[in-house]
């Protein structure tokens, strides 16, 4: 399997170009920033603008699918010793009593920890976000209930600058980025410098498909290991029961189960505005998408995905 750099026509790798043809004419009118398709590691040609496909992206919550891969690598490189561990053993200047002390690294992996936090929008403007996270009441007992949240995610982010000495985009730059020969990139940070976990990572579509292709491949890039399959099949398996019929959630990855009855399971990145990564293994396939879309809107371009990308490679 290729980086993704060669570009490769529709029928070079079996796909459908009438069903490709339905999924341009569905989004003509629509705001997609951008849209990328590989299969095999082979990008599939593409008459969008190289402009729209360079240009950085706000990715919102797919920052908490890249998350994962850091808090995997921060585990194999033993920053952390397991994801069993409490937040306490890290945070220890932080007084976290009664049922806070069990909180661990998975329950946040997961969003079960029954932590609250301050509303997205109040998140860049906390003075101090990470007390007034840990300092709020429990919602419920760890590992009671799943409950999607931004909070969850940014305390990973404070553990891997905690742990690594490096903020987390300087760790993603030194164990991710500079291997997928990721250049640019920004992260927003909160008034303490910490980056957002939840949703602060601005990408280019194609490098959003880099990791994409690296997530399909298992870990690898060019022949060299950059992660453990292990946590790739534990971060991508369902982990947790959602509210969302068919969806379930593994390591801050979203699992969807034969969506169409027909065994197309696929693991995906999401986030507002109608951004994707989706990854299907028994396809070889990755396919990105960007845009701004509303949030009533904004699981467009999932439904095409199902209903267009998918079948053209049956």
């Amino acid at each position: 399997m290729t980086s993704g750099d060669e570009v490769v026509h529709p029928h070079d790798v079996g796909m459908d170009e009438h069903k490709l043809s339905a999924f341009k004419e569905a989004f003509a009118n629509e705001p997609v920033k951008s849209w990328l398709i590989s299969k095999n590691g082979k990008n599939i040609t593409n008459d969008q603008t190289l402009s729209e496909r360079k240009e950085l992206h706000t990715l919102n919550s797919i920052t908490k699918s890249i998350l994962s891969i850091l808090i995997g690598k921060a585990v194999e490189q033993r920053y952390i010793s397991s994801i069993q561990v409490p937040l306490q053993e890290i945070f220890p200047q932080h007084s976290l009593r009664d049922e806070k002390k069990d909180i661990t690294i998975e329950h946040l992996l997961t969003m079960t920890s029954g932590l609250q936090g301050p509303e997205r929008s109040d998140i860049q403007i906390n003075d101090n976000l990470l007390g007034t996270i840990f300092d709020q009441p429990l919602a419920y007992s760890p590992g009671e209930k799943m409950t999607y949240n931004n909070h969850d995610s940014h305390v990973l982010s404070a553990i891997i600058r905690e742990v690594t000495g490096m903020n987390t985009d300087e760790y993603a730059h030194s164990v991710l980025f500079e291997a997928l020969e990721i250049e640019e990139y920004a992260w927003k940070k909160d008034r303490q410098g910490t980056a957002i976990g939840g949703f602060g990572l601005k990408l280019n579509p194609y490098d959003l498909l880099r990791i994409g292709n690296f997530m399909l491949q298992k870990g690898k890039w060019k022949n060299e290991v950059l992660l453990s399959n292990d946590w790739i099949e534990e971060a991508t398996k369902s982990q947790v029961e959602t509210d969302i019929r068919q969806q379930k959630y593994g390591y801050h990855w979203w699992i969807n189960n034969n969506v169409r009855g027909d065994n197309n399971n696929f693991y995906y990145a999401a986030g507002r505005g109608g951004n994707f990564l989706f990854v299907v293994p028994d396809k070889s396939l990755v396919a990105a998408f960007t845009g701004e879309f509303n949030a009533k809107e904004s699981l467009k371009p999932y439904q095409w995905f199902v209903r267009y990308i998918l079948p053209a490679f049956e």
